[in-house]
């Protein structure tokens, strides 16, 4: 589908460590070219341990130290939950942040509200976000993984043709195959698509394997929500087997 950056990893440590590189290097950058910088993350138990590592030890990290007050880190997608219960990526988020990370910059839905309020709300809070700190009204970097399925973000095949759709930041979608039934996700014309840099963070030799399918597939959007950040040619994967 298009050329992407590949990292294999040897380990664990060795793909927590990759990982946290890829992402420090690319807030600095934005931050030394713009005065701060706009990530996405996303939820799962992949990126946890990096988000962890990301806050916790930077203080420990040689060189130059990312000042966390210029970074302002929203929710790719996020479970219609309470922001405490377990499987929130809220909760993964701000675990991983601990004191380290102003909580006024980490912008996120209010899942307290019903659902068309909280789309609408989560909608107008990333439009300001972008239009306030986003680099050319878009962020700097987005943190990505895979399912098996083949969906990314809270879109899962056939993706709903609203996701394709100009216009929106953020739609609602649902899931039967995972835990929670319905998702926030932002979109892929306001936001996904148009982030300078797109890192898929994939661990397991399943995963691999849908990728490698993925990437061998024609252009199918519908089926391979991924396909469309491909063929940017914006995408860095980090992965171990």
């Amino acid at each position: 589908v298009s050329h992407v950056h590949i990292m294999e990893c040897a380990s664990q440590q060795d793909f927590i460590d990759k990982a946290v590189s890829f992402i420090r290097t690319r807030l600095l950058k934005s931050i030394h070219e713009r005065g701060s910088a706009v990530v996405g993350f996303s939820g799962g138990s992949t990126p946890g341990p990096v988000y962890t590592k990301l806050f916790q030890e930077e203080e420990k990290q040689e060189g130059e130290h990312i000042d966390w007050n210029k970074v302002y880190v929203f929710l790719v997608d996020e479970r219609y939950l309470e922001p405490t219960h377990k499987d929130a990526n809220t909760k993964l988020t701000t675990d991983a942040m601990g004191d380290k990370f102003p909580k006024s910059n980490l912008v996120r839905p209010d899942t307290s509200l019903p659902i068309p309020e909280c789309i609408a709300d989560y909608d107008a809070k990333m439009k300001s976000l972008f239009d306030t700190h986003g680099a050319h009204g878009a962020a700097d970097l987005v943190i990505m993984g895979l399912g098996e399925d083949g969906h990314t973000a809270s879109i899962f095949p056939p993706a709903p043709t609203e996701w394709l759709t100009p216009g929106k930041y953020v739609i609602h979608t649902t899931t039967e195959k995972f835990a929670c039934f319905d998702r926030i996700t932002t979109t892929l014309d306001k936001v996904l698509v148009h982030a300078t840099s797109q890192v898929f963070l994939l661990k397991g030799a399943e995963k691999v394997k849908v990728w490698k399918e993925m990437e061998a597939a024609s252009f199918d959007p519908s089926r391979w929500p991924v396909h469309v950040l491909l063929k940017e040619g914006r995408t860095q994967l980090i992965y171990q087997k």
